[in-house]
């Protein structure tokens, strides 16, 4: 009814019909996942640091050594933590 006009209002989409909206098509605000389905673009879009978007959750323990590394953490103590149950690594390189 109100497309094409100048008036201030916004439509209310489906799930369905949300990602093949002109106004979401145009910013590219939902990514095609390997299955053919829409997930949406992270927010916000930052224009000087934009993130590529993994639409692939990561699994338990997928990036635990590497987080622990980057905060400082030795092999020996991620090791430590491993074996005591505080943290899951997903294939331990230790």
């Amino acid at each position: 009814m109100f497309d094409g006009k100048d008036a201030c209002v916004t439509p209310v989409l489906t799930l369905d019909e949300a990602p093949l909206h002109p106004h979401n098509v145009a910013r590219g605000s939902f990514l095609k996942d390997e299955q053919g389905g829409f997930e949406p673009r992270p927010a916000p879009l930052l224009s000087r640091t934009p993130a590529n978007p993994s639409l692939r959750n990561p699994r338990v323990g997928e990036h635990t050594q590497e987080v622990l590394l980057e905060a400082g953490y030795s092999q020996a103590e991620i090791r430590e933590l491993v074996q005591n149950g505080t943290v899951s690594l997903l294939m331990s390189s230790l």
